[in-house]
């Protein structure tokens, strides 16, 4: 079996209080504490609600990702119940920042993606085994994605 993995917060009321905040010049992203500023292709970046500062790299370093295609037609009844149940997903412990976005390019042939952020490795392996995940994967995501790609990413330094 292919592991595949998801966590989250809630989409209204993710695990931490996060909100986004546009930073810095457009396409320029101060790198957390040096002062520095890097081309990125993001325009926000994660912030925490209650103080407005940017979240560093070592506070949230893993990012997991996964794009996909449905096998229900687009706008359909099983398309939304798909969509409300992966989001359910974002109740597991330990999961920030979870988001479902629809995929806008016309480079990618994949309708829709999750993403979410973990504090630590551990964590993300106590998502990959937790039991709603396995059930979802299991119940859901094997019999109605017709294809995807996951992504996982950490920091650089």
């Amino acid at each position: 079996m292919n592991s595949l993995c998801f966590r989250g917060g809630s989409l209204d009321t993710p695990a931490l209080p996060f909100t986004y905040r546009l930073v810095g010049a457009p396409r320029l992203l101060a790198s957390a504490g040096t002062g520095r500023q890097q081309p990125t292709h993001l325009n926000y970046l994660p912030g925490h609600a209650s103080t407005g500062s940017p979240l560093t790299m070592p506070q949230l370093p893993i990012e997991h990702t996964v794009t996909f295609q449905l096998s229900h037609p687009a706008g359909s009844a099983a398309e939304s119940d798909f969509l409300a149940a992966a989001a359910e997903l974002a109740s597991i412990p330990n999961v920030h920042n979870f988001q479902i976005r629809r995929q806008t390019s016309p480079k990618n042939p994949h309708r829709f993606g999750i993403s979410m952020w973990f504090e630590t490795p551990e964590h993300f392996a106590a998502y990959c085994d937790h039991p709603a995940h396995v059930e979802f994967v299991q119940e859901r995501w094997l019999k109605e994605v017709a294809d995807f790609q996951e992504s996982d990413f950490e920091p650089l330094a």
